[in-house]
């Protein structure tokens, strides 16, 4: 299976170009429990009445429970929804791992929202999270990955119908640019203008009193 997807992944990222090399970061070695233990994780999780990104919580991938808080050390945050299945969701996620490094820190972060990893009850499929974490080793994107659980299904996965979808919020959550819909892959140098666009909008921090 493994061997597989690397075939499938090398024949997308072939598409990208030859100068995807020289911005591809190499993935760091993070935790990778497995299926059983991610299931557990979310099992464990309450729901949120009427969740939003402003008040939620999940797993990601390497089993780290989040919230909200997640954004709060970032004035931008970039949640890219992707799915194992998605060519153009794969071929972008190398300038998404070089963006998500480009900025200055506290700046601007990436943060996966992967869509197809669940069982028909509810579980996380072990197949997925192997498809997972081999487009992540040949992507370099080891930015965090939300896991669908019912937070995060309702508050977005369930209004999605194509990927990849990107949305941008604030370092509360709030959702940035909200009449505009980024569906679609994009180079690096589109998102960075986008990325600095957005940034630019912001409202001027005050400066700390004395």
């Amino acid at each position: 299976m493994k061997k597989v997807l690397m075939m499938i992944l090398a024949l997308a990222l072939m598409t990208t170009g030859c100068a995807m090399a020289e911005v591809l970061p190499e993935a760091t070695e993070q935790p990778r429990p497995d299926a059983q233990a991610l299931t557990e994780a979310m099992n464990a999780l309450e729901w949120t009445e009427e969740p939003s990104f402003q008040n939620f919580r999940t797993v990601t991938l390497t089993g780290e429970t989040v919230d909200q808080t997640v954004f709060a050390d970032h004035k931008v945050t970039m949640i890219n929804i992707w799915g194992t299945f998605c060519n153009p969701c794969i071929q972008e996620m190398p300038d998404l791992a070089a963006l998500n490094q480009a900025y200055g820190e506290g700046e601007f972060q990436v943060i996966g929202m992967v869509i197809d990893m669940l069982d028909s009850d509810g579980s996380v499929h072990p197949m997925a999270v192997d498809a997972a974490w081999t487009i992540i080793d040949a992507t370099g994107a080891d930015y965090r990955h939300f896991l669908p659980n019912y937070d995060v299904i309702v508050m977005k996965l369930q209004h999605v119908s194509a990927v990849p979808e990107t949305i941008f919020v604030d370092s509360q959550g709030n959702i940035l640019t909200p009449d505009t819909q980024y569906l679609g892959a994009r180079s690096y140098d589109d998102w960075k203008e986008i990325v600095d666009g957005i940034l630019a909008g912001l409202p001027e921090e005050e400066p700390a009193q004395a």
